[in-house]
């Protein structure tokens, strides 16, 4: 299965897909320095970088946050639904708060707008 050059190191073009124990055997046999390249170079093409953005972690996460912690999932989605209210009702008030400045300033411009007026019509008399 395993074809050898003459240095006896195995060669990766006539080797076939295999067993778990060949690819042990392959590693085991290679210089010190090949294996260090090798790992080297594992180490670079494994590297994935997952990132997410959002409130809530991925679907797939939660899978893995139940097995972690029974009910993770059900206490996470808790989390951000009390977050969710939490920021709906400042919204809320900020909103109601405003509506109110805006009336009191609202009504004060009125006011000083206003009364000039009548004490001229009224003041007269």
């Amino acid at each position: 299965m395993s074809s050898k050059r003459q240095s006896g190191q195995p060669d990766l073009e006539t080797r076939q897909a295999g067993s778990k124990q060949d690819l042990v055997e392959f590693v085991a046999n290679l210089p010190e320095e090949g294996r260090r390249d090798l790992v080297e170079l594992l180490e670079v093409s494994t590297r994935i970088e997952k990132t997410f953005s959002g409130p809530l972690p991925e679907p797939e996460d939660f899978e893995h946050y139940n097995k972690v912690l029974p009910d993770a999932a059900h206490r996470i989605l808790a989390m951000a639904e009390k977050e969710q209210q939490i920021r709906a009702e400042g919204q809320a008030k900020m909103l109601a708060n405003d509506r109110r400045r805006i009336n009191g300033a609202r009504a004060l411009g009125w006011r000083s707008l206003a009364s000039p007026g009548l004490r001229l019509c009224w003041g007269s008399r």
